[in-house]
């Protein structure tokens, strides 16, 4: 059975060339033809498209980032440090010695500071070593941050550092708090801590 249908399928296949030509040209007309049933008939004035609308270019919103706050940017008043201090038992000079160390990452900044006792004191050294002590024992320097207004924002205690001789490292840690709204601070002033 399969043979037969075979057979049939290869008899009525064209054996010369014109008739493969003719048999081509009936297929192609009769793919038109399908082709022609299938699409829609073209009517002017019932499928006539309308014009589209232009598009009109809009903006792109700007992103705006916060600018990354500036550790130096605020005026810094530290002369303290460069100043004679009467306290509660004693006088004490303060002369600062480097220029402040600004360190961005870690939000500090650091001084170096060396300070000198009454030169009595320095006669004895018993009264030389209580004044050191005394020095050592005492709270330091403190930062006060100051909007643009002069209203306060906060403070914060200067760390001090050195155990012997008369040098300190006092180093400013600026507290996460005042960080966020540092472009609020327009100026620092490091004060005595009594």
């Amino acid at each position: 059975m399969l043979a037969c249908a075979f057979i049939a399928t290869y008899a009525s296949r064209p054996q010369t060339d014109d008739q493969r030509v003719e048999y081509l040209q009936k297929e192609i007309r009769s793919l038109k033809e399908q082709l022609n049933r299938q699409q829609p008939t073209y009517s002017p004035s019932v499928s006539e498209p309308s014009p589209s609308p232009t598009a009109i270019p809009t903006s792109t919103p700007t992103i705006t980032t916060e600018p990354t706050p500036n550790l130096s940017n605020p005026k810094w008043d530290h002369s303290v440090f460069n100043s004679s201090s009467v306290g509660d038992y004693a006088a004490f000079s303060y002369k600062m010695i480097e220029e402040p160390a600004f360190n961005q990452q870690n939000q500090q900044v650091e001084w170096i500071v060396e300070f000198s006792i009454p030169p009595e004191a320095e006669r004895s050294p018993a009264a030389r070593e209580a004044y050191l002590r005394l020095e050592l024992l005492q709270h330091g320097f403190r930062a006060e941050f100051i909007d643009s207004s002069g209203v306060f924002l906060g403070a914060k205690n200067l760390d001090k550092e050195g155990q012997g001789g008369n040098r300190r490292r006092y180093t400013l840690r600026v507290p996460n708090s005042i960080w966020e709204k540092w472009s609020e601070v327009a100026m620092v002033k490091v004060v005595r801590d009594w």
